[in-house]
């Protein structure tokens, strides 16, 4: 019995690798993003956290009421480097007078807003390997 391996695709965004389907301009367009002060985002490394942490936020600044069945987490929290810019700057959801972003840049290439909020979820990199994995 042979046991198939699953690799994942990642494309080189000017050194940066990215998962394979990212549109390379929006990833451009990500990177001159402008944080604005009632931003909120939610900054990750891949598989630490990330929903939980959506989920979270999402239940305080919506008084405990859960996401809804027609709500997607992906629109409620656009992911910055996967839809550029423009739309994080046009159509990204508000919850209490905060824009909600997720971003898994490192800080070094994300501009900072000092009046923007920045939640950083960091994880024993042990369980992020396992969580890659499954």
């Amino acid at each position: 019995m042979s046991i198939s391996k699953k690799t994942p695709k990642y494309t080189d965004h000017n050194g940066y690798l990215m998962p394979f389907g990212f549109p390379a301009e929006n990833f451009s367009s990500s990177l001159d993003y402008n944080p604005q002060s009632d931003d909120l985002f939610i900054a990750t490394y891949p598989k630490c956290g990330t929903t939980l942490t959506q989920h979270m936020i999402y239940l305080l600044l919506n008084d405990g009421v859960p996401i809804q069945k027609d709500e997607k987490l992906d629109q409620l929290f656009p992911h910055l480097e996967e839809v550029g810019a423009e739309y994080v700057q046009t159509k990204a959801t508000r919850k209490s007078n905060n824009r909600l972003i997720k971003t898994h840049l490192p800080s070094n290439m994300v501009k900072h807003n000092p009046e923007s909020k920045y939640i950083f979820v960091a994880r024993n990199p042990k369980d992020c390997v396992v969580s890659f994995f499954h």
